[in-house]
């Protein structure tokens, strides 16, 4: 036997209209009517139907149906049920399929009768003209029985009828029915009154990938000199010249014509040139800088050809050979290695290979009391003709990257995307792995979307883009990314420290970036960071950055600030990329970047060891240990236009991640506001609602257990959760596993 469960419903139906202007409309439809079931409610079984009746009374504004001449009625039918299962009180109810029809009659003849309709049967609620009819895409019931109390929420895009003119976005219609409870003045046959909505939500979807291209062709670098003219002004008597290095050279009037010696393609690392009692050395391999205008002593730069190869043939990954020639009067035979090394001895040449696959960082090599450090990293230069106390390379192997050791493109991850919607909320993200990001329950209809570029990146496309995203509408925006190549390996404060004082004392020994391009440095810091973290401000001279680097009694905070300092001129001199890798756990220089400056300004004196300490290793190419660096921080980014960054929300995070299957979101508000957390899935469908409601100002967290709003675990995968409070609205990634 069948039970008719009716419910009285007032009904809103809200529908966008095509624009008269630039703001989209909205039609509000006030109705009553009564849904039904097969079986007994709310138990049901599989395979029957839920339906609806009822009336249009009113719309505001007026559409183009005249309800005075005609009556407009609604019908929800075949609504079938899938599935059904209980929690505690709550019964859930899942459906597949379903229609909803609106029709205009003249007739006026539509009529409950004493007892609702049955879900076959819609008598005189579907007659005269179709002016709307929509597919269920998706519903879900859950219903009270301790409270009678429930709803019934479904999925509708509009497809035909003579209303369609009227809509400005047929599709992501929420059709919602709150029924309960009890009401003694409903007719006999039905138990429930209700309260539904139909509501074409003003709300669009943004998403878009941010990705790089790197051309390694773009990147030339000196790999050796091959000729150096120099035009000599001292006293001296040049006929009478004298060089040492091994190299063969010319004197024609005032100038000095050097070049490599007939076994060799390229000058020699150090030359040193004797005119007389003038006595000269000069760096002549190409990891120092030397240019024609230069002035040395009294030899000015007249000339000179370099050999030039792209950037990734020439960057050194590694030293598997040195051979030094021993000029001591110790015995070469007792000739020790410091670890991870070992020596082999021929005559006075000692040949220093490593135990590995390339030598450490640092190897001291010692003879009787003849003892010497030499830097055999990439990290220094270290070239044939180099003189280290009683010791002189002669020959020295290294390994170089190159044949595509860059990817050419790929996804940039990390990058901060704003986007400010048509009511003027803030919408902020970060791009996921794959480069991607999205922006769920956008307001329409002009949007504007832009990203923050990283440093060690260059746009294609522009980063401000504007859109108008009507609703339903899923809006793509793309942005492009040049990576710029690395010229160098990172450098430690030490080398800072002599580039800025000898640049202060006008010295050239061993100075590989000069004074006019230091001031580069220091400006593009704080072009593209101190406006965010202010740790440099006012450090803008050479004897400002001096006294950075040249304390005698540093604190923790001034010793961090001293690393910290190189580690930033290595990024912004392109020694140093941000898109490297910095951690064992996949941490970037950008993101270290980002964590060194926070723990710089939190104002907690103990995390400056911290923030020293990583800064130091990523500026000795030392890996900085997995779980140090916060994998979901955010990339230091290029300051644009003003810009402030929002503070409402900070510190947005969820721990563990990935997680299984309960995971605890963090944040923190700068005040008392209101707060809403929900959920999504990747395909943009709301998969949890978390919070709703008013809090207060400090930290907070919440957790989720993996369940959605029907109470069911969720599968694994990836979920988004997007924070709103005030008018800004920060969304994060988050994985579950099993």
């Amino acid at each position: 036997m069948r039970r008719a469960i009716g419910l009285f419903l007032l009904m809103f139906l809200i529908l966008p209209l095509h624009p008269a202007s630039s703001a989209a409309e909205s039609v509000i439809m006030n109705d009553n009517g009564y849904l039904y079931v097969d079986g007994a409610f709310p138990y049901a079984l599989e395979g029957d139907k839920l339906g609806g009746v009822g009336f249009v009374s009113s719309t505001s504004p007026p559409i183009s149906a005249d309800l005075s001449l005609n009556e407009m009625t609604w019908s929800l039918s075949d609504l079938v049920i899938a599935d059904q299962f209980e929690v505690g009180t709550k019964v859930y109810t899942n459906f597949s399929g379903g229609t909803i029809r609106i029709y205009l009659d003249p007739a006026m003849n539509a009529d409950y009768g004493t007892n609702p309709t049955d879900p076959v049967t819609l008598i005189s609620f579907e007659d005269g003209d179709l002016f709307l009819q929509g597919t269920i895409t998706a519903a879900y019931m859950m219903y009270d029985t301790a409270y009678e109390f429930g709803n019934l929420v479904t999925l509708v895009n509009f497809t035909n009828g003579t209303g369609m003119v009227d809509l400005e976005e047929p599709n992501g219609n929420i059709v919602q029915y709150t029924f309960g409870p009890n009401d003694p003045n409903i007719p006999t046959g039905y138990v429930l009154q209700s309260v539904g909505t139909i509501s074409v939500p003003a709300l669009c979807t943004v998403k878009g990938n941010v990705s790089f291209v790197y051309d390694p062709d773009d990147c030339y670098k000196c790999d050796g000199i091959t000729r150096l003219v120099l035009d000599y002004s001292g006293s001296g008597d040049l006929s009478t010249v004298s060089i040492t290095g091994g190299v063969n050279f010319e004197v024609l009037g005032t100038q000095l014509i050097i070049t490599p010696n007939d076994l060799e393609d390229k000058l020699p690392g150090n030359i040193k040139i004797t005119v007389g009692t003038d006595e000269v050395d000069i760096h002549t391999s190409c990891s120092r800088p030397i240019e024609i205008g230069n002035v040395i002593d009294g030899f000015s730069v007249m000339d000179i050809e370099k050999i030039i190869i792209p950037c990734e043939e020439a960057n050194c990954d590694g030293i598997t050979k040195l051979v030094l020639q021993y000029n001591g009067v110790g015995d070469v035979t007792t000739v020790t290695v410091s670890e991870g090394a070992y020596a082999t001895v021929d005559g006075d040449q000692i040949t220093i290979l490593p135990t590995g696959d390339e030598l450490k960082g640092n190897t001291t090599v010692t003879i009787d009391g003849d003892e010497a450090t030499i830097h055999t990293s990439c990290s220094q230069p270290l070239e044939i003709g180099f003189v280290f106390g009683e010791y002189e390379v002669i020959d020295v192997e290294k390994v170089f990257t190159g044949g595509g050791g860059s990817p050419t493109s790929g996804p940039v991850v990390g990058v901060t995307v704003d986007l400010v919607d048509g009511e003027g909320n803030s919408h902020t993200t970060l791009t996921d792995e794959d480069g991607n990001y999205i922006f769920y329950d956008v307001a329409t209809e002009d949007i504007s979307v832009s990203i923050i570029v990283p440093l060690g990146y260059e746009p294609i496309t522009p980063t401000d883009v504007d859109i108008v995203c009507l609703p339903g509408d899923v809006a793509v925006v793309d942005f492009v990314l040049k990576r710029m190549a690395t010229q160098d390996k990172p450098r430690s404060c030490g080398f800072w420290k002599h580039q800025v004082t000898s640049a202060l004392k006008g010295k050239q020994k061993g100075v590989q970036v000069p004074a006019s391009e230091l001031l580069v440095l220091f400006e593009m810091i704080h072009s593209r960071f101190d406006q965010y973290f202010e740790i440099f401000i006012p450090v803008v001279t050479l004897e400002d950055f001096n006294s950075v680097f040249s304390l005698k009694s540093p604190t923790m905070y001034e010793k961090a600030r001293r690393q910290f300092a190189g580690l930033l001129l290595n990024v912004v001199s392109n020694r140093l990329s941000t898109w490297q890798f910095a951690s064992d756990d996949d941490a970037t220089v950008s993101q270290a970047i980002t964590y060194v400056s926070q723990l710089l300004i939190d104002g907690d004196d103990s995390n400056d060891e911290l923030a020293k300490d990583i800064a130091e290793m990523i500026n000795l190419e030392t890996t900085v240990g997995a779980g140090v660096i916060p994998l979901d921080i955010g990339y230091i980014a290029y300051w644009k236009d003003g810009r402030i960054v929002p503070d409402m929300i900070s510190n947005v995070g969820n721990y563990p991640n990935p997680f299984n299957p309960v995971t605890t979101i963090t944040y923190e508000l700068n005040s008392r506001m209101p707060v809403f957390l929900t959920i999504y899935n990747v395909r943009g469908q709301k998969v949890k609602e978390l919070i709703r409601g008013e809090f207060q100002s400090g930290y907070n967290t919440v957790g989720w257990d993996g369940r959605n709003d029907l109470g069911r675990q969720v599968s694994a995968g990836v979920y988004y959760y997007s924070i709103k409070a005030g008018n800004q609205v920060v969304t994060r990634r988050m994985v579950m596993v099993r």
